[in-house]
C-alpha cells in the first residue's frame, strides 16, 4: 500500500497516472539488499523466503530518481528512460537539473542527458562530482563543476525564488543543500525532500 506522504499528485498529475518506479532483474540480484535499506521512501521490501529485493510500493518512488539503480552493486535496477519525466513536464519555464555524485565515473545515461537538452532550450544541467576520475569532460551543453552538488549550487548564477525544488540524496547533503538553497531565498514549502539516510 502506498505511504499517502509519498503518493501525493506531481506537478498536478496523480501519482497513479505515472509510470515511474524501479523493476528488479530477479535473476541477476544478489540479495544484498542495499536498495532496501537505502530507499528512504520505503519502495522496497526484502523477500526473504527467495533472498531477493522486491519493489513493494512502486508509487512511493520519487520521480526522477534513480539513487537506487545508482548504488545497486550487480546493477539490476532499471527504470524508464528519463525522457519520460521530461514528457510529463512539458512546460516552457526553466528546468534546472543538479546531479552530484561521488566520482565522475558514477555519471550515466549522459548521452540521453544531452539529447534532452537538445530537445528542450529551456532545460539547463549542472553535473558535480568530489573527484574527476580520468580527466572527466562533459558532453556540450553539460556543465561540470569539481566539488559537491550544494557548491555548484551556490556557484550557479540560478534564480530560483519562485521555483518548486525536488531535493533527493542522503541525508548530509540534503542539510548542505537545503542551506544553499536558503541562501537563495527558496521557500521552504517550495522545497520537496527525499533523504536517503535518517
Amino acid at each position: 500500500m502506498p505511504d499517502p506522504k509519498f503518493a501525493k499528485p506531481w506537478h498536478g498529475i496523480p501519482r497513479e497516472e505515472i509510470d515511474w518506479h524501479p523493476t528488479v532483474n530477479e535473476e541477476a540480484c544478489i540479495g544484498c539488499g542495499t536498495c532496501v535499506t537505502g530507499c528512504g521512501r520505503l519502495g522496497y521490501r526484502f523477500d526473504f523466503a527467495r533472498k531477493k529485493s522486491v519493489v513493494y510500493d512502486p508509487l512511493n518512488c520519487l520521480l526522477g530518481c534513480t539513487t537506487c539503480a545508482n548504488t545497486c552493486p550487480s546493477n539490476t535496477i532499471s527504470f524508464p528512460p528519463l525522457e519520460y519525466v521530461a514528457e510529463l513536464l512539458s512546460r516552457p519555464e526553466d528546468m534546472l537539473l543538479f546531479w552530484g555524485v561521488t566520482d565522475t565515473s558514477d555519471f550515466y545515461h549522459l548521452d540521453y542527458l544531452q539529447e534532452w537538452i537538445k530537445k528542450d532550450s529551456n532545460f539547463k544541467i549542472w553535473l558535480a562530482a568530489r573527484t574527476n576520475y580520468n580527466r572527466f569532460v562533459p558532453p556540450n551543453g553539460l556543465i561540470f563543476y569539481e566539488g559537491t552538488v550544494y557548491g555548484a549550487l551556490k556557484k550557479a548564477d540560478v534564480y530560483l525564488t519562485n521555483c518548486d525544488v525536488y531535493l533527493a540524496g542522503p541525508a548530509k547533503t540534503v542539510r548542505a543543500t537545503l542551506d544553499v538553497l536558503a541562501e537563495k531565498g527558496v521557500p521552504r514549502d517550495r522545497i520537496f525532500i527525499d533523504s536517503f539516510v535518517r
